[in-house]
């Protein structure tokens, strides 16, 4: 099982992100796709998180919020790196969305990491739980918190647009 206390994905969040918002100033020309889509993603992560902020109330719903503004910042890494646009419907590791997308694999999108331990018969160690309690409290897979990924394996498309209604919303 993977876990990640609330504070490390709180603070690994806002460190990629400014990183993506850096990377950006001296990345090509202005007009580029993939630089559009960075552009995109970044703005609305630094928009999601300023949300889980505000809705820190008892840190789960922020936990979950934070973790979409995490996925979304990586998307934008990756497209930056690839030098081309991630397709909307580029789904996100079921087992772990911080993984990345996978492309547009059936109903349990996995990527390489996870497909192998799964192959060695470690499929619990893959899923990612997130430590929102005080110390000693309970471990809680992303999916079962409230927020912004709400179905293992969402879609790039559906995360965006489930963190602009979020934004909206506030």
């Amino acid at each position: 099982m993977e876990w990640l206390r609330y504070r490390r994905l709180l603070d690994g969040t806002r460190g990629d992100t400014k990183s993506l918002l850096r990377r950006l100033r001296g990345f090509g020309a202005v007009g580029h796709p993939a630089r559009g889509q960075a552009e995109e993603l970044a703005g609305l992560a630094v928009a999601v998180f300023d949300v889980a902020r505000r809705d820190r109330a008892g840190q789960t719903h922020g936990a979950a919020t934070v973790l979409a503004a995490a996925a979304l910042t990586r998307t934008g890494h990756a497209a930056l790196n690839g030098g081309a646009r991630v397709p909307d419907d580029a789904r996100f590791c079921f087992y772990n969305p911080l993984h990345g997308t996978v492309g547009r694999a059936g109903p349990r999108p996995v990527c390489g990491p996870c497909a192998e331990r799964l192959r060695d018969f470690r499929g619990a160690e893959t899923l990612l739980f997130l430590h929102v309690a005080p110390p000693g409290g309970e471990l809680t897979p992303y999916y079962r918190l409230p927020g912004l990924f709400h179905t293992p394996g969402m879609g790039l498309g559906a995360v965006r647009a489930a963190a602009r209604a979020s934004v909206r919303a506030s």
